[in-house]
């Protein structure tokens, strides 16, 4: 589907409106409502409730499109009080220097996406789907399957494309990076991580 730019700028600021602003029970309806504005692939994958098992939604777009949220080490440590989450820097300093880039073109489903802003800091994650972008758009958001560019503009405008690490090594830099964020704050969760990394 080809959208002219203008058409996608709005509807990307349309999507960060939604994202932002609207709660949750209602973005699927809105999202499907702007189909009639703006023509979109997007579609709820996962449809988070709150109000369950927190292991369910309580991760981000990182803990989503590297696996890590089916890891099971990863809420005993998220929520042990360290609050060590995948962020930005983690993905950007840890993962990308490690990760096989590939063009455009070659990325195949299972692939990952990352989006960044005007500098190499990545900004968002997913994985290729069916030549569409599965992501998770925030901690407490559902999961959508979403053409390239059809995502909140907060989330970047640069894309570039990896085969996805090894599940290994996405776990051991998670712990890795856990122990360097507690260490730099002289947190005294480190042995609530200890107990849950061993």
């Amino acid at each position: 589907m080809i959208v002219d730019p203008v058409s996608q700028e709005q509807l990307r600021e349309w999507l960060s409106r939604i994202n932002r602003r609207a709660k949750l029970h209602r973005q699927p309806r809105l999202v499907e409502w702007m189909r009639s504005k703006r023509p979109h692939a997007i579609r709820i994958v996962q449809q988070i409730r709150i109000d369950a098992d927190r292991t369910t939604w309580n991760f981000n777009c990182h803990a989503y499109a590297f696996g890590l949220h089916t890891w099971e080490g990863f809420f005993p440590l998220v929520l042990s009080g360290a609050d060590v989450w995948p962020d930005s820097r983690f993905v950007s300093e840890l993962l990308v220097p490690v990760m096989q880039e590939k063009p455009r073109e070659e990325a195949t489903d299972g692939d990952i996406v990352v989006y960044s802003k005007g500098d190499a800091s990545v900004v968002h994650s997913g994985r290729i789907q069916a030549n569409l972008v599965v992501s998770k758009w925030g901690g407490y958001a559902h999961v959508w399957e979403h053409g390239l560019f059809e995502l909140p503009r907060a989330f970047g405008s640069l894309d570039r494309y990896y085969a996805p690490p090894s599940r290994a090594l996405v776990v051991d830099g998670f712990i890795h990076w856990a122990w360097q964020q507690i260490e730099r704050r002289g947190d005294s969760s480190q042995g609530q991580v200890a107990e849950t990394t061993r």
